[in-house]
């Protein structure tokens, strides 16, 4: 990010919670809210690769469905930080499974980490946004909140339940001057989804299915999520900001229609 979009965005010296901080999506918020000069603490599970940087940058290894592990957290990063100003809900989990064959327990786990992990999370640091007065909390949640994601078991229904659990804060702590706004993320390179892209001709087939013809960057979802952190974002709340390229508006672009389709 330019020195001038740091200027504009207007987060320089605020202190940033990121769940899920430490890889991926969660690292790449990481590295643009630290290029825009703010404080960030990282909650990950394995933190032992992430440098710490004295008064911007404290990492803590944390379970996100424990509510005292977190507050745990939520301390440290006051002590070190100061007062949260932000949060974001990154932290997350995928498990394959038919709606007919997913093991309970498997259902139960991604439910915990990516749902009731966002709650106990969110709760604990909104105690520390009302201190200050203000807050704004960011969910990743995913294009597969809209379009169902088949034999991946609890995931799509997770997500879609981020989005409300988004609005609901919202509505419920608006008048607290704290927001809570939702990403959605489409196809994205990650280490994660590394494999996938591998194979020439999926990569094209995938590309093919987004308006602006590429596959996502982690960046593109830093740079949505900074913006909704940031003041310039003051009057967004209780929203889903897709970022998938224009994924969701290409299905009747693909549909087959003879004379009519671009060759």
């Amino acid at each position: 990010m330019t020195s001038e979009s740091v200027d504009w965005l207007n987060i320089s010296n605020k202190t940033f919670i990121v769940t899920g901080g430490g890889r991926g999506i969660g690292k790449a918020i990481v590295d643009t809210l630290l290029a825009s000069d703010a404080k960030v603490g990282v909650i990950d599970k394995d933190v032992e690769d992430i440098e710490t940087i004295t008064g911007r940058l404290a990492a803590q290894s944390a379970d996100i469905t424990d509510v005292n592990s977190i507050e745990q957290a939520a301390e440290h990063f006051q002590s070190t930080l100061g007062l949260a100003d932000g949060l974001v809900n990154c932290a997350g989990l995928f498990s394959p499974g038919s709606i007919s064959e997913v093991d309970l327990s498997e259902w139960d786990r991604v439910i915990n980490t990516n749902l009731k992990g966002a709650l106990i999370c969110s709760r604990t640091f909104i105690k520390q946004m009302l201190q200050k007065g203000r807050g704004s909390i960011v969910h990743i949640s995913s294009i597969a909140a809209h379009f169902p994601q088949t034999n991946s078991g609890a995931y799509s229904a997770s997500k879609a339940a981020i989005l409300q659990l988004s609005k609901q804060i919202a509505v419920e702590h608006g008048a607290n001057n704290i927001r809570s706004n939702a990403v959605c993320p489409g196809m994205i390179r990650t280490p994660l989804s590394e494999p996938f892209y591998l194979d020439d001709s999926i990569r094209t087939a995938r590309e093919s299915m987004t308006a602006s013809g590429r596959i996502g960057e982690p960046e593109d979802i830093a740079n949505a999520v900074a913006f909704l952190l940031s003041s310039r974002a003051e009057y967004v709340n209780a929203t889903e900001m897709v970022v998938d390229g224009g994924f969701e508006a290409t299905p009747m672009h693909l549909v087959p229609r003879p004379g009519y389709n671009a060759k």
